[in-house]
């Protein structure tokens, strides 16, 4: 298939006679369907790992888990490549290990399933979902089969853990342990049985949005310092009291905003919610004529604004940097306000954000013939465009 695709000879240059990406697309996508290689390879070995989870009693199941060990639960092998770096078993580890979370966890008696660390309610672990409780709790690594365990912190409460505390029981109230035995089910499929094609379709139609959105990352015209926070901000890296809590026992910083000086400090509120921040999203989204809803996460959030709109090309390139330029304006009020004790009022902040998307747009083909004072004083010109 692949030579009946391409011209010359092995002592000449291969030419591609066809578009590989176009080719490989679903004939939907107006391709062929044909797959790509890596993805269609991708599937068939993490196939074995749906397999390893289903297949308690078959034989080869039992000489792989001799030879690599097991997990706790039994799920899969453990993380170690036993006694040969080339063992084909390891190659199916590491892409079964890269769709995993596709495989959902579903509660029965509860003697497979870890209470802190596996998703077996939503798509989260519960330690993710109350991470500031878990992160003061002195609780040892507990599974369901104990049916209870000692609650007991580092120091005691604050309000918002209390209220925190009181969301986690209400949502063990909710669950309920069965005589059945755990299992796991393909999350992309209505029938919940693994299949190779389910999941090529899946790895291809993600494709396009990850690209679309490191593109609005690192591509979009806005200065590689801003790019990298970001970037940072995406993958929940922000350095906050938040993160810092996590590592002592003691609470660090005061635990309200220092925007509003009312409300939790948690980042999602810092860029989000509070209302200095939230005059500036009511502007830009105004502008666009959009209705928007924010995600619980920030680094949720900020995929949706950068990768989430679906504008025509000029429009969009606002979108995304004004976006950027105001999360930027957002986190360097935080720190002037925390670090030397200054503030601005909320129109000079988004002021300072159109400033910077005007000087970021500049850099742009599309906008070569403007000034940075014509773009800022008519963003609405600019998006009549296309």
């Amino acid at each position: 298939m692949r030579n009946f695709f391409r011209e010359g000879h092995a002592d000449s240059k291969i030419n591609q006679l066809v578009n590989w990406n176009k080719v490989s697309s679903l004939p939907k996508d107006g391709g062929l369907g044909l797959g790509g290689i890596k993805i269609h390879n991708t599937a068939l070995l993490a196939k074995w790992g749906w397999r390893y989870s289903k297949e308690e009693s078959a034989l080869w199941r039992q000489v792989i888990r001799s030879i690599h060990g097991k997990e706790a639960f039994d799920w899969f092998t453990k993380g170690k490549s036993g006694n040969s770096l080339r063992s084909h078993w390891v190659n199916i580890a590491r892409f079964w290990r890269l769709v995993d979370s596709l495989a959902s966890f579903n509660l029965g008696n509860g003697l497979r399933i870890g209470f802190r660390i596996d998703p077996w309610v939503g798509n989260t672990p519960i330690k993710e979902q109350f991470s500031r409780l878990f992160s003061i709790a002195l609780w040892p690594r507990c599974y369901f089969l104990f049916f209870s365990w000692p609650l007991a912190f580092r120091r005691s409460l604050e309000d918002e853990e209390i209220t925190e505390f009181q969301s986690l029981l209400f949502l063990l109230s909710t669950e309920k342990v069965v005589n059945s035995d755990d299992f796991r089910s393909w999350s992309i499929e209505s029938h919940g049985r693994f299949s190779d094609k389910s999941l090529s379709t899946h790895l291809k139609t993600a494709s396009p949005m990850d690209k679309r959105l490191f593109s609005a990352i690192l591509q979009s015209g806005s200065p590689r310092r801003i790019n990298i926070l970001i970037w940072i901000m995406v993958f929940r890296f922000v350095n906050s009291s938040e993160i810092l809590q996590k590592k002592s026992p003691i609470n660090v910083s005061p635990s309200i905003c220092p925007l509003c000086l009312k409300a939790s400090k948690n980042l999602p509120h810092i860029f989000l919610y509070c209302p200095v921040s939230s005059f500036g999203w009511e502007r830009i989204f105004s502008l666009f004529n959009l209705v928007w809803n924010f995600d619980s996460s920030l680094s949720a959030s900020v995929i949706q604004l950068l990768s989430g709109s679906n504008l025509p090309k000029t429009p969009r390139i606002i979108w995304e940097i004004l976006s950027k330029a105001l999360l930027i304006e957002i986190w360097i009020e935080r720190n002037q306000r925390i670090f030397h004790d200054k503030a601005r009022q909320r129109a000079e902040i988004m002021h300072a954000a159109d400033l910077n998307a005007a000087a970021w747009c500049s850099l742009r083909k599309e906008f070569v013939n403007y000034s940075i004072q014509d773009i800022c004083l008519n963003w609405n010109v600019f998006l009549n465009q296309d």
